[in-house]
């Protein structure tokens, strides 16, 4: 992201642009129902000499009438600031109508006015300060228009700050905090519930154009009288990379020991980087959506004192993934690496993969044999150091050959015949063996069995070699 975006709220300007971007946000939320106002109401007369007075309010009903402007300069001369303004109407239907009323609330913020009716609603919703020198000090926006939801910045102090509040509740609070000698930015997002059951949470994260990476830290204040404390950090590339917000418990019943939450936020990192970073390469549409799933909201990792009771492919479960939860459990198993579990790291990503949309394992058991499953596919891809052609193919759930897995370096083309066998009992439950003896003595007791080839090459029927 270029310099002017990342410098946070340290101008006018930049304020005006974080007021606009609430508006929008909330414009199909709090206003979807919200009528133009009715009338032709007319416009203001109090043009105003600078220096001397203030603009005039929009006349007449709530409608198409526009107010006048103050004098020619909000600071000329300590001349009047701008009266209110009224917005060209907006239809909540209608996106073009709303950057229009946009548009112009800009125009006359821009311009001086210290209300200013920001969606075309037919009400003055924005409230602009200035102190004696012209110096912009605080907004305020009505979002419901009767004062129940406000947002409300403050720009008097080094430290900048906004608060919103709902019914007289502080429901989330942002400060920003220009950096000395740089042009970075210091962010803090707090977020409260009314609900004692729900944790406060705060997001703090520093914005520096001049690097490349982004450290962020997640506190939780679980209500016990101990205020905020530290559950995850993650360091990430800025630019498109944020990162996945991981939080470790280090009490609890699955709590982690302190040198087991740090090994697990440093392989989150890297396995959040590195795997954007390869998956990026070779189709960046799965690299977007991979990050969407891991920012959407924090992933917790925990740990299990005691082995999982099921059994995987290697017959040890090492960590499983709840995914509506975003739980991600690592069973003592998954400390020990290979060859019992994969690398960490793997084991991370692989967990973490499961979070993206419709990724989940055709059969558990026997998933590393099942040549159309995506997770081992990218993880072979982007971890294992020899991947293959076909492996990037099986990543990104597209034939052989696809041009997206062609020259790179770290992938070696091969044809469909070279690639390992798996088989299928193609008249049963999808399960998928190494071996054809091993199909074949599984699936014996099948009534289908004695049809004809009941075992064939799995890659057949999925997966990148699929006929």
């Amino acid at each position: 992201m270029g310099d002017d975006r990342t410098r946070g709220a340290g101008t006018p300007e930049r304020a005006l642009l974080f007021v606009l971007c609430f508006a929008a946000s909330f414009a199909f939320s709090a206003c979807s129902s919200c009528g133009t106002g009715s009338g032709t109401g007319g416009s203001g007369t109090g043009a105003g000499a600078a220096g001397t007075g203030a603009g005039g309010a929009g006349g007449g009903n709530p409608g198409t009438g526009s107010g006048g402007h103050g004098g020619a300069s909000p600071v000329d001369g300590g001349g009047g600031q701008g009266g209110a303004v009224m917005t060209p109407p907006f239809d909540a239907g209608d996106l073009t109508s709303l950057i229009a009323a946009m548009e112009a609330a800009q125009a006359a913020a821009i311009a001086g006015a210290t209300q200013i009716d920001m969606l075309g609603e037919g009400r003055l919703d924005w409230t602009r300060t200035f102190d004696s020198s012209g110096n912009l000090t605080g907004e305020q926006i009505d979002v419901t228009g009767d004062g129940g939801t406000l947002l409300t910045w403050d720009y008097t102090q080094p430290t900048q700050t906004f608060v919103s509040s709902n019914a007289g509740f502080v429901d989330e609070t942002v400060s920003a905090t220009p950096q000395a000698g740089s042009q970075a930015v210091a962010y803090v997002v707090t977020s409260f519930s009314p609900d004692p059951t729900f944790y406060d949470e705060q997001l703090s994260f520093t914005v520096d154009p001049a690097s490349d990476t982004m450290d962020t830290t997640l506190s939780q204040d679980i209500h016990d009288g101990n205020g905020f404390q530290l559950v995850g950090t993650n360091t990430g590339p800025r630019d498109q990379w944020g990162g996945s917000m991981v939080t470790v418990p280090t009490s609890g019943p699955d709590q982690c020991s302190t040198s087991m939450a740090s090994q697990i936020i440093a392989s989150a990192n890297f396995a959040t980087s590195h795997g954007a970073k390869c998956l990026d390469d070779i189709d960046p549409a799965l690299a977007k959506e991979l990050a969407q799933a891991l920012e959407s909201a924090p992933v917790r990792i925990q740990c299990s004192p005691t082995s999982s009771p099921l059994t995987g492919p290697s017959g040890t479960i090492c960590a499983d993934t709840q995914i509506s939860a975003r739980i991600i459990t690592l069973y003592p198993e998954a400390f020990l690496g290979p060859p019992t579990c994969l690398g960490f790291d793997e084991t991370i990503f692989h967990e973490m993969m499961h979070l993206m949309p419709q990724n989940t394992h055709a059969d558990n058991a026997t998933q590393q044999s099942d040549p159309g499953d995506r997770i081992w596919g990218c993880m072979r891809t982007c971890f294992e150091g020899n991947a293959t052609s076909v492996d990037c193919a099986q990543c990104i759930r597209a034939k052989n050959g696809d041009s997206r897995c062609a020259d790179k370096d770290w992938i070696t083309p091969i044809d469909c015949s070279a690639a390992p066998q798996s088989f299928i009992c193609v008249c049963g439950a999808l399960h998928f063996y190494s071996d054809e003896a091993s199909c074949v003595a599984a699936c014996s007791a099948l009534p289908c069995f004695g049809a004809g080839d009941i075992c064939g090459p799995a890659s057949a029927v999925r997966g990148p070699c699929r006929n």
